[in-house]
């Protein structure tokens, strides 16, 4: 990154660390020998990242941002079980003009909770037909 680094995560079943930035990326980490890097930039926020999180298997991450967006990414299984590469596949505007701070998984149901800067806290879900490689989603 190039500026501070806002949250970490580690991947539920992967050797995967993903970092979440002011400058405004996500960063996909893997070992690398005996050492880490940054195998990915995920650059597609217009603001601070200020969080992220997978669902129960980490096939999909969600990221929030400064720019008021929630995007949801799917790991694409190219690097097998070594690794994780993540597209993105939908981005749900929450809070208009304001950021959004946290986002969260819910471990049993597929439901994403986010916590704002207009004061609100918003469930969403996929809207109908939405389910699976990533949207529709809905508040």
């Amino acid at each position: 990154h190039t500026q501070d680094v806002k949250m970490v995560r580690w991947h539920p079943s992967k050797e995967v660390l993903v970092s979440a930035s002011y400058d405004d990326t996500l960063r996909v980490w893997q070992a690398d020998e005996d050492d880490w890097a940054s195998a990915q930039t995920l650059s597609a926020h217009a603001g601070t990242v200020w969080a992220l999180a997978f669902d129960s298997t980490g096939t999909r991450m969600a990221s929030c941002s400064g720019d008021g967006d929630v995007r949801l990414w799917r790991d694409d299984g190219s690097q097998g079980d070594m690794g994780a590469r993540y597209v993105e596949t939908f981005r749900v505007q929450v809070a208009r003009g304001r950021p959004v701070y946290s986002v969260d998984w819910a471990p049993a149901a597929d439901l994403l909770a986010t916590a704002s800067g207009d004061d609100a806290l918003r469930i969403l879900a996929p809207a109908a037909g939405g389910v699976g490689a990533g949207g529709p989603w809905e508040a």
